[in-house]
């Protein structure tokens, strides 16, 4: 696996995390903030992760396209 899919699914699992905390964070203190950054990291976790797959597919058929003639 490249070093660019191996960050991109760390960084994509770093947002769930992060998201996460914010969610619980709107039980103890709720303000609106929250919420919308809560959405940002999950949508940016739910990106990276499939930017990293769709890298991924893309260099598994570079790799296959390069041993034929």
């Amino acid at each position: 696996m490249v070093a660019n899919v191996k960050s991109l699914y760390r960084m994509g699992t770093y947002a769930f995390v992060i998201a996460g905390i914010k969610i619980f964070r709107c039980f103890v203190y709720f303000t609106t903030a929250a919420v919308v950054i809560a959405g940002v990291f999950l949508f940016a976790g739910l990106f990276s992760k499939v930017l990293a797959r769709v890298f991924d597919r893309a260099v598994k058929y570079k790799l296959e396209n390069d041993l034929t003639i």
